[in-house]
């Protein structure tokens, strides 16, 4: 309910990929995702929240925000962070990150592609659609509905 425009823009979008599976709300959860063959998809996208490494105390790497569970457990604590992403086994064509900074460097030293970005590479993504700057609600929704549709 925090960023409502998400899901009219997964509902938008999802028509457009051959296989779908459409997580919302409560489904949208850490555990769920992981319990994917992820391999088997084309295309993924997260429409949802991400922050940038030294962000919050505590988190030094960055990650996307799931729905947080009642009762969070080593699975399913509502965040992926970038490790967990760079073990998912992907043959993916297009990952598209619609969240808040998702293509930040992890720190101004950094070359090329850190953090989410080269998590996802790493993990068997072909190309990424992300942002590097933070995207309010519905201005996500109109540039990857936009864009994709």
């Amino acid at each position: 309910s925090e960023i409502p425009f998400t899901e009219k823009e997964l509902k938008t979008i999802s028509p457009l990929f051959n296989s779908s599976k459409l997580l919302l709300g409560k489904e949208a959860n850490e555990e769920n995702i992981k319990s994917l063959d992820l391999k088997k998809y084309e295309i993924i996208s997260f429409a949802t929240h991400a922050e940038v490494a030294g962000e919050f105390d505590g988190f030094n790497e960055p990650f996307l925000v799931m729905t947080p569970p009642n009762s969070g457990t080593e699975n399913n604590d509502g965040l992926i962070t970038s490790s967990e992403i760079s073990e998912f086994d992907l043959n993916t064509k297009l990952i598209i990150l619609s969240a808040c900074n998702t293509a930040s460097k992890e720190n101004k030293y950094a070359e090329g592609f850190t953090g989410l970005i080269n998590s996802f590479f790493i993990a068997g993504a072909d190309s990424i659609i992300a942002t590097h700057w933070p995207v309010e609600d519905e201005a996500g929704y109109l540039l990857m509905t936009e864009t994709l549709v």
